[in-house]
């Protein structure tokens, strides 16, 4: 390419696709760690610990060709050449930190995903993003994929099962994606479940709380779905989530006001107060509630693996 638009449109137009990557990463809770040629090495999860690292590295991969793709034109024109990316992502265990001595050294990752993600990356076709086994068993039923079977990646001991990652699927909470996985019987969780149903049922008209309370991966989520389901005949049920790496307040609250108006976020500001009005009547101040009700008081929202994008 620095041969077709000669070396200084090529080191400006390999800024400009660096910072949209660079943009895309960090919008996702990332880290652009090195910068070699035309690439870039981005991880998530280290060395700054986020939730759901696989399913940013993949969200982060498809904004940075939306990007891209909306300045193609204009980058033509600029430079007279049409870029693309080719994108791997992998996950796994690996090693962070500076290597060599000095305060001048940058943080650097190391182990066997950083270089699966980097045959990844070779062995995509412009304009594509594979991802590796281990990344898909983190987002299963979170992205529309294409399996590309096992193949040979250079440099790595027999044939490795490769997808090619097309696209997000829209899903509240983790635990819906979940359900999209399959789900097994709950065991163990009656006195729990027969509690909960107690409590609705003998609950007065008026505002009640019922707290849950449990460590991590105890099944409390679970618990609310198979009480859900078992009582759904009787009663509607409205729901709201916090969104991990959101900045939000009161994202649930907003989103059980919007299911109980049939409204969503996207439907605009007027629409939204209509329906609130609608619902809740007149007398109440709603324009405080329009901003955790708008599309921009959300953070983008989004494990225990470190993840690699090459």
């Amino acid at each position: 390419m620095t041969e077709q638009i000669g070396p200084e449109n090529a080191f400006q137009l390999l800024s400009r696709l660096i910072a949209l990557a660079v943009a895309a990463v960090e919008a996702e809770g990332g880290t652009a760690l090195t910068f070699g040629g035309d690439s870039l090495l981005a991880a998530f999860g280290a060395p700054v610990a986020v939730e759901d690292a696989s399913l940013r590295a993949c969200r982060a991969a498809l904004t940075i060709l939306q990007a891209l793709h909306a300045e193609t034109d204009a980058l033509e024109a600029r430079f007279g050449a049409r870029p693309e990316f080719r994108i791997g992502i992998s996950g796994g265990m690996v090693v962070v930190g500076k290597i060599g001595f000095g305060a001048g050294m940058d943080v650097n990752i190391i182990g066997q995903p950083v270089n699966t993600a980097a045959r990844l990356q070779e062995h995509a076709q412009p304009g594509q993003i594979l991802i590796s086994g281990a990344i898909f068993e983190q987002v299963e039923g979170e992205v529309a994929y294409t399996d590309l079977g096992r193949l040979e990646l250079k440099g790595l001991s027999g044939p490795s099962r490769v997808y090619a990652l097309k696209g997000s699927i829209d899903a509240p909470g983790r635990f819906s994606r979940r359900i999209r996985r399959g789900l097994v019987d709950m065991v163990g969780r009656e006195a729990q479940l027969n509690v909960l149903q107690d409590l609705t049922r003998n609950a007065k008209p008026g505002w009640h709380v019922t707290r849950i309370e449990g460590p991590p991966g105890i099944g409390k989520s679970r618990l609310l779905h198979d009480f859900r389901h078992l009582m759904e005949d009787e009663y509607q049920f409205l729901q709201g989530h916090c969104r991990a790496g959101s900045q939000a307040l009161y994202q649930p609250i907003a989103d059980i006001l919007l299911a109980a108006c049939r409204v969503t976020q996207t439907d605009g500001t007027d629409t939204v107060l209509a329906a609130l009005r609608r619902v809740l009547g007149d007398g109440i101040a709603y324009e405080p509630l329009l901003h955790v009700m708008s599309p921009s008081a959300d953070a983008s929202p989004f494990s225990d693996n470190d993840t690699g994008l090459a």
